[in-house]
């Protein structure tokens, strides 16, 4: 400033009229001393279109010059203008208006000027400002919003008049990524009196994105202009670490429910007879099972528990599947009310006491040619069983039965097919059967749930990390979506510690 009032000077008089004096240094104590008043200026309220100036003065009341370097609108620049903010010099008592103007842009704004001096005590001076106004004013609430997890969500937005006189949208525009989308329609142009609102709601849809973004736009009458909020999705998630110990006999138990209708006998008879396939792919991994085969009607199992230390339990299981085939009854064909029965008689009392222990794996089994005849659909059934469990996921079907696919010794298993595909279990064609393998793939089914481990909550899939005993294994696991299940697909030395660490989706 001190160059430009030098260059100033040398124009001569021509700029007294200024009242610009030539600046003599203070002697030792002798210091300027800013002034602003008033120290706040309101203006209005005005409606849109309107402006209104107020002033406010900057005085020296101190014994040295004063050299007001500059002022800025530090708030309220959308509102507010100055007159200038060139710098000026002040003699002692000497002082200078400055113009304020207001324009509202909405039915409240704050503002503040502030004055830079050489004022070694208030090098700083500020003007408060208020301005009211009698226009629109539109507000989104939430303005920003982020979706707390990457899971299927929906935001409301409202959209209010908080101004003082009637606000009219003329447009709303929703640009965003394909996973977000705007549900809610309005009729345009629509008018808002002062306080009233309308919602708008943005659903988020996972498709498999952890980052999605969106944007609404409102243009209006709102003098401000165009309003916006956002919305983003950002592969939220806690970190979630789950540790499990291999247990040396972890529980399993076995349900066989079988076709007895004469088409079975044969198949009946094979199964049968290839238990000892079955079992040594169980006898691998523990010496805790259970297994129960039912045909009758009332859900009794044939031959009791079996368990390993069921005398002569191949022979016991041979006469369960096989004996009394033709003696079929009414649910010979409808297999999963069959199981139901049987599992309401695992009651302390009741013919298949202690057979479901809740935290051990239930793996049903159903052995037919026909389709599922219960009169109720697979999942009626199926959340019955889940319900006796500690974890949903406990419950595993499984079915020897005809397939869609090639099947052509009876109708395709419709209802068994869907239960064994919405518990992650097995399923084999009866018309093609290879009873051997058969019994070794549905042993090898039930070993290896007795390595899987069920997960807290859902996960980003590609986060999951395995170790055992604090060695990472990138190999040697999979998972299981349908039972949401980290299954270990090698043998792992009794007493291990498996530690699962993954980032969870919130679902």
């Amino acid at each position: 400033m001190r160059a430009v009032w030098m260059s100033a000077l040398l124009v001569g008089a021509a700029c007294s009229e200024y009242n610009v004096q030539p600046r003599v240094d203070p002697a030792d104590g002798v210091a300027p001393d800013i002034v602003v008043a008033p120290e706040a200026l309101t203006f209005g309220p005005l409606p849109a279109g309107q402006s209104a100036t107020e002033v406010f003065r900057v005085r020296n009341v101190g014994e040295g010059v004063l050299d007001v370097e500059g002022m800025e609108l530090t708030v309220g620049a959308g509102a507010f203008s100055l007159g200038s903010t060139a710098g000026f010099v002040l003699e002692p008592d000497e002082e200078r208006e400055v113009e304020v103007s207001f324009l509202p842009v909405g039915e409240v704004t704050l503002g503040q000027v502030t004055v830079f001096s050489d004022d070694p005590d208030t090098p700083e001076a500020t003007v408060d400002l208020e301005g009211l106004g009698e226009v629109p004013a539109l507000q989104i609430t939430p303005d920003s919003y982020q979706f707390p997890g990457v899971c299927d969500d929906e935001v409301v937005l409202e959209l209010r008049n908080v101004g003082l006189s009637d606000l009219q949208i003329t447009a709303i525009d929703y640009q965003a990524s394909p996973d977000l989308a705007l549900l809610t329609t309005l009729p345009l142009p629509l008018v808002l009196a002062p306080d009233d609102f309308r919602d708008l709601t943005v659903a988020f849809t996972a498709q498999g994105s952890t980052t999605a973004l969106g944007t609404l736009t409102v243009t209006s009458n709102d003098p401000r202009g165009d309003r916006t909020a956002d919305q983003q999705v950002e592969g939220a998630g806690d970190l979630v670490t789950e540790s499990y110990t291999v247990l040396a006999d972890p529980p399993v138990d076995i349900l066989f429910a079988i076709d007895k209708s004469c088409s079975m006998i044969d198949d009946a008879r094979a199964l049968g007879q290839a238990f000892d396939q079955f079992i040594s792919e169980i006898d691998n991994v523990t010496d805790d099972w259970q297994i129960g085969v039912a045909t009758k009607d009332g859900g009794c199992f044939n031959n009791g528990i079996l368990t390993a230390q069921t005398p002569d339990y191949e022979g016991e299981f041979l006469d369960a599947t096989s004996g009394g085939v033709f003696t079929a009854g009414s649910l010979t064909e409808a297999l999963l009310e069959l199981t139901d029965n049987a599992l309401l008689k695992t009651v302390p009392g009741s013919c298949n006491d202690g057979f479901v222990r809740g935290n051990a794996l239930l793996h049903v089994i159903a052995v037919s040619d026909e389709p599922e005849q219960s009169g109720q659909p697979w999942d009626y059934w199926v959340g019955r069983w889940q319900a006796r469990m500690s974890d949903p996921n406990l419950v595993m079907v499984s079915g020897v039965i005809v397939d869609p696919n090639g099947g052509n010794c009876g109708e395709p298993g419709d209802g068994y097919i869907q239960a064994v595909q919405g518990t992650g279990g097995v399923m084999l064609d009866v018309c093609n059967s290879n009873w051997g393998s058969y019994a070794q793939q549905l042993g090898a089914a039930s070993a290896s749930s007795l390595l899987t481990y069920l997960l807290s909550t859902v996960p980003d899939e590609a986060t999951i990390e395995v170790s055992v005993d604090g060695t990472t294994y990138a190999n040697g696991w999979h998972y299981d979506p349908v039972r949401n299940a980290v299954v270990i697909d090698v043998e792992l030395p009794e007493g291990s510690e498996v530690t699962i660490e993954y980032v969870s989706i919130g679902c």
